[in-house]
């Protein structure tokens, strides 16, 4: 009895049989998985190693052992190659600017100034005059000038209006301080510069070897931080050399029928302060001119490409053609906002001018003359400046009225007055 209930206890457990059939199928699954991993890596490498290497510089040849000998070849060529001692080769540090370095460049900028001021001469003009008690008395006035062009027979020399303005003689000292009669060739109220000239006969020859025609830069290429050297009497002292940099060149100034360009400075100057600017290479670049300034206590100067024209014109003898007019241009911008018509806006009209006896008014915007279009005071400017003693002209011009804007037609002749 004892033995049949612990019968179970000494059953035997068998270990299941193996399927062979299930056990190949796992196997061909597994290594058809390998093959098409490999298949896929294959395919990958030969597309993604010729890219990676073409990156590198190298290349893949035909045969294997050309390719191993290119990509060897190539690896080395990249390499950074070694000095003769075997080092690597050091990294030049730039060391920051001294006090010494800063006195050779003011000195470098010294010497520019000085070389260019052969060109730059002394006016003194003398005028006559009486005082309350009806005596008679001269007056002297002293400023720079430069000399901008020559020929066989003289230099013509530029400079203020206001230096030789009513003056009973002109005197022109060079840099050797030789001192020479000067004739007034041209000048312009309005703009404010005139044009002088003196005869070579009358100097020495060792001036004429000393003294030089001075060299107009490219002024467009002035911009806002340009290094610039001011040379002529900025302070009163003739001669002067004074460096800085270009501070703002986006201003404007007006003059009667002109608008110029400006470059304001950080170069001390008084309200007095004549002369030129020219830049690292010597070339001048601008003419100083202080009446047109907002700051008397800093260097403003004209551009030079716009006073090429008007220069061209005093040089030989010939009078400026004005209008009479202020103007500004009227932009898209400006159109659009106060609904104006496109061209010249006339600011202002002069009294007893051609354009105020023609009839024109404050308001009026010039579109036309003599059948070109008029978009810009430089178009309005280069156009009047074209034009010659007795020329007649054609300008349109529209004014607003209770229905809009009415074009009108005026016929001009230019005068010399």
């Amino acid at each position: 009895m004892d033995e049949n209930k612990n019968k179970f206890v000494r059953e035997t457990i068998k270990d299941k049989p193996i399927n062979k059939k299930r056990v190949w199928i796992k196997f061909v699954i597994a290594a058809g998985c390998a093959i098409v991993f490999a298949v896929i890596f294959c395919a990958i490498t030969a597309l993604v190693l010729p890219l990676l290497l073409a990156k590198r510089g190298l290349k893949i040849s035909d045969a294997g052992t050309e390719n191993e000998t290119e990509i060897a070849t190539e690896v080395e060529v990249t390499e950074e190659p070694e000095t003769e001692t075997g080092t690597e080769t050091p990294v030049v540090v730039d060391d920051p600017l001294t006090i010494e370095d800063y006195q050779e460049l003011q000195t470098q900028l010294y010497n520019i100034g000085q070389t260019a001021n052969k060109s730059v001469v002394v006016i003194t003009s003398v005028s006559s005059d009486t005082d309350w008690f009806n005596d008679s008395y001269e007056s002297a006035g002293e400023g720079c000038g430069v000399i901008i062009s020559e020929n066989a027979k003289q230099f013509y020399i530029l400079t203020e209006q206001k230096l030789i303005h009513e003056a009973s003689s002109v005197q022109v000292t060079f840099i050797d301080d030789s001192t020479v009669e000067a004739t007034v060739v041209g000048s312009d109220e309005n703009i404010g510069l005139a044009v002088i000239s003196v005869l070579k006969e009358n100097m020495q020859d060792t001036t004429l070897s000393r003294v030089a025609v001075a060299t107009t830069g490219d002024s467009n290429v002035v911009n806002p931080g340009t290094v610039v050297i001011a040379l002529g009497s900025p302070l009163g002292s003739a001669y002067s050399v004074l460096s800085g940099t270009i501070t703002a060149t986006d201003l404007k100034a007006s003059t009667v029928d002109h608008n110029f360009s400006l470059f304001s400075t950080d170069i001390v100057s008084n309200s007095s302060g004549t002369g030129i600017l020219i830049n690292t290479e010597g070339e001048m670049v601008a003419v100083i001119m202080q009446s047109l300034s907002a700051d008397e206590n800093t260097i403003t100067a004209v551009s030079i490409s716009n006073l090429e024209n008007i220069i061209d014109l005093l040089k030989a003898g010939k009078k400026i053609p004005s209008l009479g007019l202020s103007i500004s241009t009227v932009t898209s911008k400006i159109a659009n906002e106060y609904d104006l018509p496109m061209g010249v806006y006339i600011k202002s009209v002069e009294m007893d001018s051609l354009a105020a006896n023609a009839g024109l008014q404050v308001g009026d915007v010039i579109t036309e003359m003599n059948g070109e279009d008029i978009t810009s005071d430089d178009a309005y400017s280069e156009a009047l400046l074209s034009l010659k003693s007795q020329d007649s002209i054609t300008l349109v011009v529209k004014r607003k009225g209770a229905n809009g804007y009415t074009e009108l037609s005026y016929e001009i002749t230019i005068g010399e007055k």
